[in-house]
């Protein structure tokens, strides 16, 4: 059995004979919404590699839901920019280029700062003690040492800071820009997440916030976020040089595989 089949067999998601006519649509959206759940996870965990094809029979039988249902699901997972819709070619994890990487700290650095900005202005202590909780979450994953989870909890707290800044465009913005950027995050998560200096990084930005200096904020956001990609950006291009072809990030990087998220 391969990792698509052992991953949606445990799913056990079942379309049930007994829904009645006028749920179905609402029961195929649910079941769409789980489907696109487990294949983001499978995604950021390296089970899925990038560049591995998502075959709708397949994933439809394993499943056990219509392969329109499966159709939704890539559909889902293709607007968060995760799945790759080739006409006549199907569906394949999303692939990063060069050019991708790029564009994701372009965008990142125009929405955090910005965002951070008028969180810092806002002076708002519910929102803060939000973000408070969100450093919190992140130490734990932090000290769990477990990459999916510490991965979660850094996108976790930087989308709690644009959030927080209620602003629904630059939100939207943010949910665009997700996607691709857990993809990101999860590659050579072993490698660039500097697990002694994780929290203190995102405790500096905190407290920028709580300085109530926008400028202050601005400057630490930009600093966290450069640094952080300069880092990824000088693994991905190591890692392409050793064979990657077209300026794409090799199927080979799954290798480096992210701990298991701890049993509960």
């Amino acid at each position: 059995m391969g990792v698509q089949e052992r991953i949606l067999g445990q799913m056990g998601i079942v379309l049930q004979s007994t829904v009645r006519p006028s749920a179905l649509a609402v029961e195929r959206e649910t079941l769409a919404s789980q489907l696109a759940d487990r294949l983001r996870l499978a995604i950021v965990e390296n089970e899925l590699l990038p560049g591995a094809r998502l075959t709708e029979t397949s994933i439809a039988v394993q499943a056990g839901v219509s392969r329109s249902t499966v159709r939704e699901a890539l559909r889902i997972l293709a607007r968060d920019g995760l799945v790759s819709l080739v006409p006549m070619s199907g569906a394949r994890v999303a692939l990063l280029s060069q050019g991708d990487i790029e564009e994701i700290a372009e965008a990142r650095l125009a929405v955090e700062v910005l965002a951070a900005r008028k969180l810092t202005v806002s002076n708002d202590e519910p929102k803060m003690a939000a973000t408070q909780a969100r450093l919190r979450d992140l130490i734990r994953a932090a000290k769990s040492s477990a990459w999916v989870n510490i991965v979660d909890a850094d996108v976790g707290f930087h989308r709690s800071i644009v959030e927080a800044a209620a602003n629904g465009r630059l939100f939207r913005f943010w949910e665009q820009l997700e996607g691709q950027l857990l993809l990101f995050l999860s590659l050579h998560a072993d490698e660039a997440y500097p697990i002694d200096e994780f929290a203190r990084e995102h405790e500096i930005l905190v407290d920028a916030i709580r300085s109530g200096d926008p400028d202050v904020t601005a400057e630490a956001f930009e600093r966290h976020i450069r640094s952080r990609m300069d880092v990824r950006e000088r693994l991905w291009s190591s890692e392409a040089a050793g064979g990657a072809a077209s300026g794409e990030v090799r199927k080979a990087i799954g290798r480096k595989r992210m701990r298991p998220r701890p049993k509960s």
